[in-house]
């Protein structure tokens, strides 16, 4: 085969063509890392070669995007990855991720629960939920939220506090602030518990 024509596209990428079809996109910096030229000779086997390393480039470039938006858990990562590349390759890449240091779901389990707790003032039933929802492993988020949830009872007169600032004395607010508290994740003893320091309290 020959590579007949190498085109920039739109999404900076660029589109290889040999014997005048297409054959697959890689970015500009895979292209010059190889002999890839318009006019070279290239076998099959060749260009099956540099697709995998154009496509592991790929997973890589999308897995630093995802992460300079926000953390990521490795298997939230590799879930991303999956809606573009094959398996190997997001699996590869969200490795990649983890041995530079970029994914660690021990810290990020300890910085997603303490904001489920303490900014989004969940229970820990909904925190457990969220953090699972992430890809993180139920035992090491079961083990840290255990160790972070030390004052429920406390989060749940804040929540009222907040959604409720005319106070919840009518039956129906009261009605409602249940419902709400359950849904947020928090248990019936330590709504029960907290509502009555709450009563005392207003």
């Amino acid at each position: 085969m020959i590579i007949t024509e190498i085109r920039e596209q739109k999404n900076g990428r660029f589109a290889i063509y040999a014997d005048g079809e297409y054959v697959l996109s890689a970015d500009a910096s895979t292209i010059g890392l190889s002999t890839l030229k318009k006019g070279a000779e290239i076998s099959v086997t060749e260009l099956e070669a540099f697709a995998r390393t154009a496509q592991d480039q790929f997973a890589k470039d999308k897995a630093f995007t995802f992460l300079s938006y926000r953390d990521h858990s490795k298997e939230e990562l590799r879930r991303k990855l999956l809606r573009s590349v094959d398996e190997e390759t997001a699996d590869n890449a969200a490795q990649r991720m983890e041995d530079l240091g970029l994914v660690n779901d021990e810290a990020y389990a300890e910085k997603f629960a303490r904001e489920l707790l303490n900014t989004k003032l969940m229970g820990a039933n909904r925190v457990v939920y969220e953090m699972t929802r992430r890809g993180l492993d139920r035992e090491l988020t079961s083990e840290t939220v255990e160790r972070l949830d030390t004052e429920p009872e406390e989060r749940i007169i804040r929540f009222v506090q907040k959604k409720y600032p005319r106070g919840i004395s009518e039956e129906k607010d009261r009605r409602r602030a249940l419902a709400a508290l359950a849904r947020n994740g928090f248990r019936w003893d330590e709504i029960r518990e907290a509502l009555r320091d709450y009563d005392e309290e207003d």
